[in-house]
This record gives C-alpha cells, structure tokens and sequence, in this order.
C-alpha cells in the first residue's frame, strides 16, 4: 500500500510539474512578449536619438543648439537676437538683448574685440525700427486727424504701413492721397511701391 501511495504521490507529484511548466510557459511568453516590447521602444529611442545626431539643426534650432554649446559667446548670442527677431518671437529677441546688455561679459567682450560693438548697434537698431516706426505712424494719424486732406501725410502714412505690411490700410491712405492730387508724380511713385 505504501507503494501505491507513492506512485499516486508521484503522479501527483508530476502532474504539479506540468502544471507548472505550462504556467511558467505562458508566463515566459508574456515575459518575451514585455520583453520585446521594450526593446523596441528603446531601439526607436535610439534610433531616433542618433537621427537627431545626424540631421542638421534648421532655423532658429541651429541658433539654439549653437548658443547651447557655447553659452559665453556673445557673437552667437547677438546671432541668436537677430534670428528670433526675423522669425517673428521680437520679445525673446529683446529679452535676449537686455540679457546681454546686463551681462558684464558683453562690456568686456567689447573691450577686446570692437566689431562686437557694430553688431550690437546693428541688432539694437534691428530691434528699435519697427518701434520707431510706430511711433511715426501714431504721429502722423494724429496729424490727419487734425489735417485730414493733408496728402503728404497720407502718402507718407501709406509708405509707414506698407513698411508694416498693413497693405489694406497703405492702399486706403494712398487712396486718399490719389483722390486729393491724382496728377501727382509722387501719388504715382508710391503707386508702384505698392503695387496697386
């Protein structure tokens, strides 16, 4: 009887082993299947990483990347001012310049080196135009106001906003202008600035 016992407990015995081979089966499948999983997402990431390595930053990542590996120089930082500027983000620019205009490095920069000093002209009145020139443009609509037939003063309103590309409002003011003197050699030369 002992031995019957045995070979039930055997049995027994070896019907938990492939019951749990069968377990440790699916289980490894779901390990192999997390497994590759995540060795995709970290061959994409790679991949993707050494992409970046390899493909030439464009625009203003170039202007980035570039003040990114040399924080201190202040040619690059100037670079970056005028790039930001000619992209259309004209409050990081002049954040970027009173950095740099509050930075001590920028004064002793100019000391030794003097072309930075045309460069930072350069990027101040880049910076400063089209403030002035709203500045013209508030003070000759507050001339019309008190001179409306005045045509100078539409013709030269009409140039300020073609500069500012408010084309409907430079083609109004022309318009003006063009109905006050339409015989004028200057009416027809700011005409064919604009186009019209």
């Amino acid at each position: 009887m002992a031995r019957i016992k045995t070979l039930a407990q055997i049995s027994q015995s070896a019907l938990d082993h492939l019951q749990m081979a069968r377990i440790m089966k699916r289980r490894s499948k779901k390990l192999t299947i997390i497994k590759r999983f995540w060795q995709h997402v970290v061959t994409m990431f790679l991949f993707s990483l050494i992409l970046l390595q390899l493909w030439p930053p464009t625009g203003l990542n170039r202007f980035f990347r570039s003040v990114g590996q040399d924080p201190w120089s202040v040619k690059k930082r100037l670079q970056l001012t005028r790039e930001l500027f000619d992209a259309g983000q004209v409050e990081l620019a002049e954040q970027e310049l009173a950095y740099l205009n509050s930075n001590s490095l920028l004064k002793l920069a100019i000391k030794f080196r003097p072309d930075l000093q045309h460069d930072l002209q350069t990027t101040k009145q880049k910076l400063e135009t089209p403030k002035k020139i709203q500045a013209e443009i508030d003070y000759w609509e507050k001339i019309l106001q008190e001179k409306p037939g005045y045509r100078d003063g539409l013709l030269r309103l009409a140039i300020l906003y073609h500069q500012t590309y408010e084309d409907d409002k430079a083609i109004s003011a022309w318009e003006e202008a063009n109905q006050l003197d339409p015989n004028s050699e200057e009416v027809q030369k700011i005409k064919n600035l604009l186009n019209t």
